[in-house]
């Protein structure tokens, strides 16, 4: 958000004599997002949560495609075996 507002607030109303400035408090504000990284890296019990995630989800994709089709055959089933009685 602070870089947007730098960009379309702050840089035109300083002008071009301080562009040099603005990229340099730019720079240092990136550099914050590379002390975030080094974080990650205390949270492994995380990591491997997210890894294991992603390997049953497509397992999970198609048991729920399966569970679908049994109940779709087994709704024309009931369908037609009580298509007697509502006629």
């Amino acid at each position: 958000i602070t870089g947007c507002v730098d960009i379309l607030v702050v840089a035109p109303i300083m002008g071009n004599e301080n562009a040099a400035m603005m990229r340099v408090v730019r720079t240092l504000k990136s550099l914050r997002a590379l002390r975030l990284l080094r974080t990650f890296r205390f949270v492994r019990g995380l990591r491997l949560l997210v890894k294991a995630c992603q390997c049953f989800l497509p397992s999970l994709c198609w048991a729920m495609v399966l569970l679908a089709v049994f109940m779709s055959i087994g709704a024309l089933v009931l369908g037609n075996l009580l298509l007697d009685f509502s006629a």
